[in-house]
């Protein structure tokens, strides 16, 4: 497993204005910020093969780069921070991820630059049951925390529902427990959904798409709203998403690298 001091890494990042896709050079000094940023930028930061290195986001069909996300780890693997670095202004956020004793995330720190520090703008706070599923999700701002998310499970444990006000997401699942179907309804009832998609399968048992029917002609087959592609190790390398309301032009596009004995597998 490699590692990296990377307090330097993250000047440059958000300081010094590196461009997206561009490789990330040493800084000369370390940035001031708030002392949850500091205790862990001055900590020891984890690069471990086959994790997730970043996220290139594309916008439309030109497929233009909006912007990236990074992610770093601890040395039990689990995610402790993200740097999201946008393309029209260049500044960046930095999210610090909190875990409990169990291993479940409990919280997300999202931080801003202001006047070259690392100002906190909001925290998501996750809550479990008895039996370690998650129940509750809380949004926390400078103004007010509320609750935002409950989250409900069938008798073999799987996840069927999350609550929002007054809105909700339905899953519905194969003999397999693979979800078969996603709905995200409103206030008039489940008969009427905002999206509704059913998911496709490839042969080794990998999500291949999600398909709907909307603006598509009774009797037509469904289309691809969400595309997924894998490299030869099964990760996930690339995803696409289209736009059903104008006639299924692609929306946007994520491509996916990985950590890989010390430099970036891409596809």
């Amino acid at each position: 497993m490699n590692t990296k001091n990377l307090f330097f890494v993250l000047l440059s990042i958000s300081l010094a204005g590196c461009e997206l896709g561009q490789e990330i050079e040493l800084a000369a000094e370390k940035p001031v910020a708030l002392d949850e940023v500091k205790a862990v930028l001055d900590g020891e930061l984890f690069t471990p093969p086959g994790k997730l290195k970043s996220i290139y986001y594309y916008e439309f069909e030109i497929e233009r780069l909006n912007h990236r996300q990074d992610w770093y780890y601890n040395e039990h693997g689990q995610e402790i921070f993200t740097v999201g670095i946008r393309s029209a202004n260049d500044t960046s956020r930095v999210t610090l991820h909190g875990y409990n004793a169990l291993g479940n995330q409990i919280s997300e720190r999202s931080f801003e630059i202001v006047d070259n520090r690392y100002k906190w703008f909001s925290t998501k706070l996750y809550f479990y049951d008895d039996s370690g599923k998650l129940s509750q999700r809380f949004d926390q701002n400078p103004f007010d925390k509320r609750l935002v998310a409950t989250y409900h499970y069938n008798d073999k444990g799987l996840l069927e529902l999350v609550q929002f006000d007054s809105q909700r997401y339905l899953y519905d699942y194969d003999d397999e427990n693979r979800v078969i179907r996603f709905r995200w309804v409103g206030p008039i009832g489940d008969d009427y959904a905002i999206h509704d998609y059913y998911y496709r399968y490839d042969n080794q048992n990998r999500l291949e798409s999600k398909v709907t029917g909307t603006g598509i002609a009774p009797g037509e087959p469904m289309k691809e709203v969400f595309e997924y592609f894998y490299n030869e190790k099964g990760q996930l390398v690339e995803e696409r998403e289209y736009y059903p309301e104008m006639g299924y032009p692609l929306r946007y596009k994520k491509v996916y690298e990985y950590y890989l004995d010390g430099e970036v597998n891409r596809n």
